[in-house]
């Protein structure tokens, strides 16, 4: 042993504690015959006669190096020795440990120790030993830790490892439970007890899965041990047999029994029910899939007769007619046409349902296919009718589309038309035509639409990308005669994806808030009537009553909370009657009544204070197409509403019902303050409404000039009072906005126009004209 240390240490830390009395003896006093004693004593194992003499050791403040080591292995012979009194054999390894042996002092105490048959191995060794004696007396699992837990490579490490093993199996055995076996076959895995432990481990496991009574845990179990071993075969038939005595009875459910445990016991018994489980739920349920799954899956079986001729016709037949099934009564009379008694009853029951369905709906398609099964079907022209006027009121008719349409792209783009320049040629990219003006070519997008409609002609969906509508549509929007109708309303709502405001008088003159980009989302019911239409500022939910008349529109911003408005509407005799607008108070913002007397059509429109605003005199011809209007304009004039002037607008129509001609005139009330000039310039006055009103000076025709097609493509005006009034094109400008303009159309194989050209012409002259718009559509078709 080759240490080397410091050569003076305390005593106290060499000497243990029972020895304290002599702390602080001089090495020079110590008695070298005492020294003899103790080893000698200690040799003969005079253990108490060693310590006697280890206690005659005079004190001194100071030990040579020699006489510590001396000193410290004396401590640890006594202390490892059995018949001490002080025995502490884990004291003794501490005290060997911290012994300090130089090379210089390790021949000295060499030969000092073989005097008395001892060696620095002899003396460790014999502290391990009764170390290792000592956990075998305890023999259980912690004193073999603790022994080799002190022992680096000392000489009994692999026999205390397997005693410790050893040890702990025999504690796993008194417990006895999962969670100790567990831990010894974790821990111990080269034990020779490792085998019977992982058994007993098995063994616990399966019984405590099999008393669970549990699938899963038998599952469990089965995918933790080995397919080899004798309870996870247990495990395995137990668990066969839950499954399948758990499985109820019903097809589907040994079908999958069938399909997931091809390896079970149970397997060829479960396949071989399966034609009477699946026989027998049919016909407790009267099931016709279920039989149909039958003929799919047993073709071959005794009872595919009897359900072909026997229990599907019937079935068929029994629950179309009390069911109301359409599928049924079809597959019926497509299947069994030699059932001439019940065919009969199958039709006219199928004709029924179908008209009940289709005059309770909307559905085009089912209508092209119930004319060809039902030819001669009564119910034809009624459900024609009503279609006709769903048809009528949808948006593919109220667009004037052809075919049916899916879906259109719109662009339109701006020419910019510039002053009249002298020379006439061509400068970059700027036209210049023979009059002097000219224009740039695709100077600015001002349209840009797409329009998804659904299979029954209405909107789906509007996006709005940018721009407004052009000029032919604000021109036929502000020269058409005004209709009050609950069908212009909900149009109106959605018209180019604007959103429009209700706090105007009438509904076409609606103000729109701006250009309102952005999607907008349209609901219906199985009407085809409007229920919903989304925007991303706002929401209109239509409801309607039982017959379909709609009674309120409610505008729900989705910006701001006290932006809502509702309109109400009131029916009498099928007519519409009554309609208020109120704000998100609920108070009253305008009120329109209507009263229909014969072709004749009064709406008067009333403010928040009650008091009458305007009042609108409608005549209908025989079509239903106004002829004349008259649009009464109301003021407060001594404590009551008086007529301070009116319009009358005259009417007529194309025999597709488009509008030709508009003839408008208006009418002043007589005031005393008008000069005596200009009285004689309006001439005499009439006598209207207990009043007297002079003709005004605008007196005019505007015809509207179509092509094949129905589309507008003139536009002009003529004055009939232009003796006494000249109109200036500035004036004509405010009234229309599109004085001098014409339409050019390319329509596609539909006739649906796909490309509109707006020309400006030139003072006049129909030979020279300027492009102002153009505007093309990509249509796309169901």
């Amino acid at each position: 042993m080759n240490k080397t240390y410091n050569l003076v240490l305390n005593i106290n830390k060499v000497i243990p504690l029972i020895f304290l009395f002599i702390v602080s003896l001089s090495v020079q006093n110590l008695s070298a015959q005492n020294f003899k004693k103790v080893f000698k004593n200690i040799e003969k194992d005079k253990v108490e006669k060693a310590t006697e003499a280890f206690k005659k050791i005079s004190s001194s403040k100071e030990y040579t190096a020699l006489d510590i080591i001396k000193t410290e292995l004396a401590t640890v012979l006594i202390r490892n020795s059995k018949s001490s009194n002080d025995y502490n054999c884990y004291e003794a390894l501490k005290t060997y440990k911290q012994i300090q042996i130089s090379k210089k002092n390790e021949t000295e105490i060499t030969e000092f120790l073989k005097k008395y048959n001892l060696t620095l191995t002899s003396i460790e060794d014999n502290v391990y030993k009764n170390i290792l004696g000592e956990a075998k007396e305890l023999d259980t699992e912690a004193s073999y830790e603790k022994a080799i837990a002190l022992c680096d490579s000392c000489y009994f490490f692999k026999e205390a490892k397997s005693l410790m093993a050893n040890a702990a199996f025999k504690e796993v055995q008194q417990k006895n439970d999962i969670q100790s076996y567990i831990y010894f076959t974790t821990t111990y895995k080269n034990s020779e007890y490792y085998e019977e432990a992982y058994n007993k481990l098995t063994e616990l496991e399966f019984y405590k899965a099999k008393s669970k009574n549990s699938v899963e845990g038998l599952n469990s179990f089965i995918e933790k041990y080995d397919s080899k071993n004798e309870y996870v075969l247990d495990a395995i038939s137990i668990k066969d047999s839950l499954v399948y005595f758990r499985t109820p009875k019903k097809y589907k459910d040994y079908k999958l029994f069938v399909q997931t445990n091809k390896a079970s016991k149970y397997y060829s018994i479960a396949q071989s029910q399966l034609p009477d489980i699946l026989f027998d739920e049919a016909k407790k349920e009267n099931n016709i899939s279920l039989f149909d799954l039958f003929l799919k899956e047993f073709p071959k079986e005794d009872r595919v007769t009897q359900i072909k001729s026997d229990f599907i016709p019937n079935l068929l037949f029994e629950q179309g007619i009390e069911n109301q099934n359409t599928d049924f009564l079809e597959r019926f009379i497509s299947d069994y046409p030699n059932e001439t008694k019940k065919i009969d009853l199958a039709r006219n029951n199928l004709e029924t349902i179908y008209t009940n369905s289709l005059l309770n709906s909307y559905a085009p398609l089912k209508f092209e296919s119930f004319k060809e099964k039902f030819p001669s079907s009564e119910s034809i022209k009624q459900i024609e009718l009503k279609y006709s006027i769903i048809l009528k009121e949808s948006d593919w008719n109220k667009n004037d589309l052809n075919g049916r349409v899916k879906n259109i792209i719109t662009k339109g783009y701006y020419y910019e038309i510039l002053p009249k320049r002298t020379q006439s040629t061509t400068i970059n990219k700027f036209k210049i035509f023979a009059t002097g003006g000219f224009i740039i070519d695709d100077r600015e997008l001002q349209i840009d639409l797409e329009e998804s409609y659904n299979e029954n002609g209405n909107y789906e969906k509007v996006i709005l990308n940018g721009g407004s509508r052009d000029n032919l549509e604000k021109l036929m929007k502000n020269i058409r005669p005004y209709k009050l109708s609950v069908d212009t309303e909900t149009a109106s709502i959605h018209k180019f994806g604007e959103l429009k405001h209700f706090g105007e008088y009438l509904d076409d003159d609606m103000y729109i808030s701006g250009s309102r980009y952005g999607e907008v989302l349209f609901k219906y019911n199985s009407f085809q009537k409007l229920t919903e239409v989304i925007h991303k500022n706002e929401k209109h939910s239509i409801s309607y009553e039982e017959s379909q008349k709609m009674i309120s529109i409610r505008r729900t911003s989705l910006s701001y909370d006290n932006n809502n408005h509702t309109i109400k509407y009131l029916w009498s005799k099928n007519r519409l009657s009554k309609k208020t607008i109120y704000d998100n108070q609920n108070a009253l913002v305008f009120n329109y009544s209507i009263q229909n007397n014969g072709n004749q059509i009064i709406l008067e429109i009333t403010n928040e204070y009650n008091q009458i605003d305007k009042r609108i005199i409608s005549t209908k011809n025989n079509k239903g197409n106004i002829t004349n209007e008259v649009i009464e304009n109301f003021n407060r004039t001594s404590g009551r509403n008086v007529i301070t002037a009116f319009t009358k607008k005259y009417f007529t129509y194309s025999k597709h019902n488009k509008l030709l001609t508009v003839k408008t005139q208006s009418y002043s009330r007589k005031n005393s303050k008008f000069s005596a000039s200009i009285n004689a310039f309006y001439g005499n006055p009439i006598k209207y409404d207990n009043g007297e009103f002079y003709v005004g000076p605008i007196e005019s025709i505007t015809n509207i000039i179509r092509d094949k097609n129905n589309m507008v493509t003139a536009v002009n005006t003529v004055e009939l009072n232009k003796k006494n009034y000249q109109h200036s094109n500035e004036y004509r400008h405010g009234v229309f906005g599109v004085w001098g303009k014409r339409w050019e159309y390319v329509y596609d194989e539909n006739n649906n126009w796909i490309q509109r050209i707006e020309y400006e012409v030139l003072d006049g002259n129909e030979s020279l004209k300027n492009k102002n718009y153009i505007i093309k559509r990509d249509i796309t078709y169901y």
